[in-house]
Formats: structure tokens, C-alpha cells, sequence
């Protein structure tokens, strides 16, 4: 999933020391897919294994998109999502899929930062975004930390709330990449806003409970290793 927010909190709710680095690395997967896709960045998560805080919440990541993906609330509604797209705004199956998946996880976020204690914990990575102490922000990449700090430096809790800012970002970012399978036409994008706002109530019904399903599938994973 690419859903930042959600990444970090399941970070915080399941690692017993949930450092700024961990809650970094928890997220950087997507921040280096948002890397390769629109400034042609190369590095891979394997490329932070010499950063061990990072690299446990690399591994959190993964662990999360495990469980998240494999959740019937969140395939529901992404499966209803698309067919959505497909029917009434006309965008082919591939890329109508492709904004379900991350149309449906973006707004996951916005939604669970309704909340006010998931901003606080939240607003934990943010601090130390700024305060200079994450170590992968230290490896001397400058176009990575420049998107990270991008990133923050606007306000997370109103990022996703507009739907036609989501759909948006989407239409950009499937254009950016070198192969443009996913992409869909620019006059789509009013419709795609419009059917992402209509399935926010159906979405803010389970997010929280996508988010503790996951923390309570990770905390397993991690007693079952």
C-alpha cells in the first residue's frame, strides 16, 4: 500500500522502540517508489541494510503490506472502487485498478488522520524529519531528502482530503513513469475526484479497522518469528 501515514503508525503500535529512523524506514519503500517515478532515483530499499534502525522499519513495511493487502474490508472496497472507474468514468481496467489501489489507500490516510491521537504519533516522524537526526537522511542523496522534506514541509492532514488533488497526483505520477501502461486520460481526472469523494464514507467505515487488524497481524508475525 502506498499509504505513509498508515505505515507509521502501524510502525508505532508494533515496534518496541519506535525511533524516528524506524518510523522513517517504516515509510521509505513508498517514498522511493514516489523517487523512481518522478525523479528517476535508482536506489532500492536493500540499498539501507547498513542502517539498522532504518532497516527494521523496512521490514515493518513489508509486514504491514502483508497484512494490509490481504484484508477482505480493503479489497472490497478497492474491487468496488474499480469497477467504479471502469463503469462510469470510462478508464480501462489496468489504470482503473491502479487508481482503486492508491486512490482507496491515500484516502485510508486521510481518514485516520481524523483521528487526533493518530496526528500525534504521526507528528512524531515529522519532528524528526526536520531536527536532523534520521540517519538515511545523512547517506548524501540529496533528491531523496529534498522529497522527504517536500513532503512534510506541507501539511499532512490536509494532503489527501481533497479528492481532486488525489486524482491528480495520480495522473501525474502514472504519466512520470517510463512506461505509461497505467496511465489515463487527463479530461478523466473531474470523474475519478468525483467517485474517490463518493466512496469516502464506505472508506472512513473501515479504516480504523484496517489499521488495528493490521497492527494485531504484524504483532503475530513479529511473535511468530
Amino acid at each position: 500500500m502506498p499509504n505513509i501515514v498508515a505505515h507509521v503508525l502501524v510502525a508505532a503500535e508494533t515496534c518496541p522502540t519506535p525511533t524516528d529512523d524506524v518510523l522513517l524506514g517504516s515509510a521509505l519503500p513508498d517514498f522511493l517508489g514516489i523517487y523512481r517515478d518522478h525523479r528517476g532515483g535508482s536506489l532500492r530499499a536493500a540499498d539501507f541494510r547498513h542502517l539498522p534502525a532504518t532497516d527494521m522499519g523496512i521490514q515493518i513495511h513489508k509486514q504491514t503490506d502483508s497484512i494490509y493487502d490481504s484484508l477482505g474490508e480493503i479489497r472490497n472496497i478497492k474491487v468496488e472502487t474499480r469497477q467504479l472507474l471502469e463503469a462510469e468514468a470510462g478508464i480501462a481496467r489496468g489504470p482503473a485498478r491502479a487508481c482503486a489501489d492508491v486512490g482507496v489507500d491515500l484516502l485510508v490516510d486521510s481518514m485516520l488522520l481524523e483521528n487526533k491521537s493518530h496526528r500525534d504519533k504521526f507528528g512524531v516522524i515529522e519532528r524528526g524529519i526536520f531536527d536532523g537526526s534520521a540517519e538515511l537522511l545523512k547517506i548524501g542523496d540529496f533528491e531523496l531528502e529534498d522529497l522527504i522534506h517536500g513532503f512534510f514541509k506541507e501539511n499532512v492532514v490536509t494532503k489527501y482530503k481533497h479528492t481532486e488533488r488525489i486524482a491528480t497526483m495520480m495522473y501525474f505520477r502514472f504519466m512520470a513513469r517510463r512506461r505509461q501502461k497505467l496511465a489515463f486520460d487527463e479530461d478523466a481526472i473531474p470523474d475519478v475526484a468525483d467517485i474517490l469523494y463518493a466512496q469516502k464514507p464506505a472508506i472512513r467505515d473501515v479504516a480504523n479497522i484496517a489499521l488495528q487488524k493490521t497492527v494485531a497481524g504484524v504483532k503475530q508475525l513479529c511473535v511468530s518469528v
